[in-house]
């Protein structure tokens, strides 16, 4: 884990690189900054901009926060061609420094419909060891291991992959600037593909708890903002439960840390880890936050002046009470599930 005396790090700076007009490279957007290969193959007529009502970057970006290697594609209705412009991406994968394999790749597929010659064109390709289709199913098995994430109006079961479909969901669900985006399935069937994907490509795997932990390091016991920065992504997004604050991008959520956060702490503010669940793409925390309230903590206690009274403070994580709720609905009372309180600590 770093320290508080080691250089701040620099944030990932890989930006994408236009091969054709239809295909385009970008490599590994990590701290990491090396990964394996991965082809993304997208309908032509979709906008793949950033767009403002979404966090969510476009899936090239987002695949390359991820560390792969990425070649996107760009196809028509026909995906004629596509076999030739597989044969270029693969190349320019071979020749990327940062991409760890070229001969063992994924495909990532976002189309509402999958045809013959698409599918012809994949499975033409050795190289690829795993697909992922989002909008429609392929036809037929395509010989390698593959998972659909489909709209709400699909049956799934009729797929002859292995298929989710998202109640209320367009066939674009996951594309920011699409008018069918939908950040919640989005975000299920983006957890959903890396648990696929990782153990057939051999990851990327990170140590999200070193990660985190060196972040919170930052947070409350270096208490720098530059560092706890440069744990981030390009556009991080922070919500403070207790009161509803945080911010959105660098330069907002810089301007929240500074003012409102790392310097508002007590000087004897600690956290007591009560639970901790380690998944694919995140970690979910249930602590308790202790102080003495011997300051204005405007991200908790918004302009209540010190008290000096020992506090803690339980973060709110669903864990316990939403198991509890999927047993018996009527064993917690749903407003209650945020309904956590300071309490006053006897001296």
């Amino acid at each position: 884990m770093a320290t508080s005396s080691d250089p701040i790090p620099p944030l990932p700076s890989a930006t994408p690189v236009s091969v054709t007009a239809d295909i385009t490279i970008h490599p590994p957007l990590s701290r990491r900054g090396t990964g394996p290969g991965l082809l993304l193959v997208v309908s032509s007529d979709l906008d793949l901009s950033s767009h403002e009502k979404s966090l969510d970057p476009p899936p090239l970006q987002k695949w390359a926060e991820e560390s792969f290697a990425v070649a996107q594609i760009t196809v028509g209705d026909d995906a004629s061609g596509l076999s030739e412009q597989l044969a270029v991406a693969l190349a320019e994968l071979k020749k990327l420094p940062e991409c760890e394999s070229a001969d063992k790749v994924a495909v990532v597929v976002i189309k509402s419909s999958v045809d013959a010659t698409l599918l012809s064109a994949l499975q033409s390709r050795p190289e690829i060891a795993a697909g992922v289709f989002y909008g429609g199913a392929p036809p037929s098995a395509p010989g390698f291991p593959a998972l659909a994430h489909l709209p709400g109006t699909a049956d799934a079961s009729q797929s002859p992959v292995k298929a989710h479909a998202y109640p209320g969901a367009g066939a674009y669900f996951l594309v920011p600037a699409h008018a069918d985006f939908r950040s919640g399935p989005a975000s299920v069937a983006h957890t959903r593909t890396l648990v696929f994907l990782k153990p057939i490509l051999g990851g990327p795997y990170f140590d999200l708890e070193a990660i985190w932990e060196e972040h919170t390091m930052y947070e409350f016991a270096d208490r720098s903002v530059e560092r706890t920065m440069a744990t981030m992504v390009q556009q991080p997004y922070v919500n403070n439960i207790p009161t509803v604050t945080g911010g959105v991008g660098r330069e907002f959520l810089t301007g929240f840390y500074r003012d409102h956060f790392i310097f508002s702490n007590p000087a004897d503010s600690a956290m007591e880890l009560v639970s901790r669940t380690i998944g694919v793409d995140r970690i979910i925390d249930e602590f308790v936050f202790s102080c003495t309230h011997d300051k204005v903590i405007g991200w908790m206690l918004p302009g209540i002046p010190a008290t000096g009274k020992k506090f803690e403070y339980r973060v709110p994580v669903m864990g316990e009470e939403t198991a509890k709720k999927l047993i018996d609905e009527n064993s917690v009372e749903s407003n209650e599930m945020l309904g956590f309180k300071l309490r006053e600590v006897a001296e």
